[in-house]
């Protein structure tokens, strides 16, 4: 078998488990149970929705920096911006007016 073969033939762990439904913790710590409108449930990663790894590991996670970090929010320039909030409309006097017999 080549070298190249070898690899991908390794790489191939995928397992899918099904009828996730009733039993919650059967996906592991990465995987998410999935139910379908057939009544039918898979275990999923939540990321790409592939299916987990033979060990319950999401291979394409998205992982979140511990630190915090700066993010750059990009305000558009007045020329290109609508405000489109709208005043409220004056107030009334109101007088009412009963007739009671």
């Amino acid at each position: 078998m080549s070298e190249i073969a070898t690899r991908l033939q390794s790489t191939v762990t995928e397992t899918e488990i099904r009828g996730c439904s009733d039993r919650p913790n059967i996906c592991g710590k990465e995987a998410a149970c999935r139910s379908f409108e057939n009544n039918t449930s898979k275990c999923v990663c939540p990321h790409d929705l592939s299916s987990p790894t033979s060990d319950l590991k999401c291979p394409n996670r998205l992982t979140v920096s511990l630190t915090p970090r700066i993010i750059n929010i990009i305000v558009p320039s007045s020329a290109n911006f609508t405000n489109t909030t709208t005043a409220l409309p004056k107030t009334e006097q109101v007088n009412l007016l009963y007739n009671i017999n």
